[in-house]
């Protein structure tokens, strides 16, 4: 493995300087003053008018390199980089790197092993590492060891790199050194990329705040019992998006996973397949790993909106010790499911007083679309009682290709009419056992539903015009 320690331009912008402890063990928060809420500038109107009103956001808008450096499987790493006659072969001087720097990877294969400690762009100058030849041209084989690995960044971008064969560990890893942390990685973006074939995570990232995950493919090509790690593993990470993703066949674990006392994540427009659990927002994380020490929640203020789960999968969306968070408009069109949807218990920080653990509170469940097929799940609404606190049912649909919804087991009752809730309606999706689940011109989830605040768009992106249950 090769270890890069970064030393030029490592001092941290003003603004992540006052690494404030709330304890005595130094965790680190990041102001937020100036956030909104997990979504794209929520409380502003959306003018659907506009072909802009509705897009995310990221640190390459207007990005403007101020110096090329290139990589090639012919280059040599004597080279000084600076053009493709002259490029570089590995990453093996990444910690040189400025704030402004574009790396231009050249189609070809490379090696992992990569491990770079305290690269710091900014927010008006990005360091950016782009598969120049389009996505996925650029492959760094690990050919069973590590993958690549960032500890202490801010302001990176990754485009369009694909990732393969991490069979010690993780295929991406973002993170911020061991406990207490006294500096956050920030204002990560990982775009177009495909991360696939790991021991662990596809992508992995703790203690961390501002990680945009946008438009990549992850997962597994030969999935098998040897899968032990998630699509994304988020522990500890806040104010981040995770959008229009797809990823797949993470056989025995969870494609998405926010835990560990994330705040404000922003999980939408997701296609998710075959997987055991589709999405995590909370779930049992050990004390140790908590960010802040004494949290009280896995997740709060979690959004899980406009996602598609299909096939076979075992449980499409759970919250786990998750507080005020949101569940609303995706489409669930399993095979053979156990627990569609869940409310569980989760941890709590090490520093937490006189709390062993957290409890799921204020879930708002709004205009889901629950297709099911094959076997009858063992739950329904596996929410146990001392997690459905300020619960709210509203405008969901459910519906058993052979089963009648009030003959299923439901820990909690699926909510009533009063709610808008619809059962045993087919929602006539086109293809649902190949996540086709576009509305039939008959479906009664038409214009079912109702707004939601935090959700402007649907599945694809658009600005959200009418309300369908469901994510289209």
């Amino acid at each position: 493995m090769i270890l890069l320690l970064a030393t030029a331009c490592s001092t941290p912008e003003p603004a992540r300087d006052a690494a404030a402890s709330d304890g005595a063990r130094g965790d680190v928060s990041v102001p937020d003053a100036d956030r909104d809420a997990p979504g794209l500038d929520t409380g502003v109107p959306v003018d659907a008018a506009s072909p802009t009103a509705c897009e995310a956001p990221t640190i390459l808008d207007g990005f403007a390199p101020t110096r090329v450096l290139y990589l090639s499987p012919t280059g040599d790493d004597a080279n000084d980089g600076l053009s493709a006659d002259h490029a570089w072969r590995s990453l093996a001087h990444a910690s040189t790197l400025l704030p402004g720097d574009e790396v231009r990877i050249a189609a070809g294969t490379y090696a992992c092993g990569v491990y770079v400690v305290g690269l710091h762009g900014t927010a008006a100058h990005p360091i950016v590492f782009r598969s120049v030849d389009g996505p996925h041209a650029a492959r760094f084989d690990c050919a069973g060891g590590g993958g690549l690995q960032f500890q202490s960044v801010e302001y990176l971008a990754f485009d369009g790199l694909e990732i393969a064969n991490a069979g010690s560990g993780h295929a991406f890893h973002v993170h911020s050194g061991d406990m207490p942390v006294t500096f956050r990685s920030n204002h990560v973006l990982v775009t177009h990329c495909s991360f696939h074939d790991a021991m662990l995570s596809a992508i992995k990232a703790s203690q961390s705040t501002d990680l945009d995950i946008i438009d990549c493919d992850l997962g597994w090509t030969s999935p098998g019992a040897a899968v032990g790690g998630q699509g994304i593993d988020f522990v500890a990470v806040d104010h981040s998006r995770i959008l229009r993703n797809r990823i797949h066949d993470v056989l025995g674990n969870v494609s998405v996973q926010v835990k560990g006392g994330s705040t404000d994540v922003l999980v939408d427009g997701n296609v998710i397949s075959n997987t055991d659990i589709g999405i995590n927002l909370g779930q049992s994380t050990g004390p140790q790993f908590f960010l802040p020490t004494n949290a009280t929640w896995e997740a709060q203020r979690a959004y899980a909106t406009n996602n598609v789960v299909f096939g076979h999968t075992r449980v499409g969306l759970n919250a786990e010790g998750c507080l005020d968070c949101l569940i609303a408009n995706n489409t669930l069109a399993l095979i053979d499911p156990g627990q569609p949807l869940r409310a569980l218990t989760g941890g709590v920080g090490i520093d937490a007083v006189g709390v062993t653990e957290s409890h799921t509170s204020g879930l708002r469940l709004i205009g889901n679309l629950v297709y099911m097929t094959g076997a009858t799940p063992g739950a329904l609404l596996n929410f146990t009682p001392d997690n459905v606190a300020g619960l709210v049912q509203s405008h969901n649909l459910f519906f058993h290709t052979s089963s009648a919804i009030g003959v299923l087991y439901s820990d909690t009752p699926v909510g009533g009419p009063a709610t808008g809730t619809l059962v045993d309606r087919d929602p006539l999706l086109a293809s649902p056992s190949t996540g086709d689940v576009a509305l039939g011109a008959a479906s009664p989830a038409i214009a079912a539903s109702v707004p939601v605040p935090e959700v402007r768009t649907d599945a694809t992106g658009a600005c959200r015009t009418s309300w369908n249950i469901g994510a289209l």
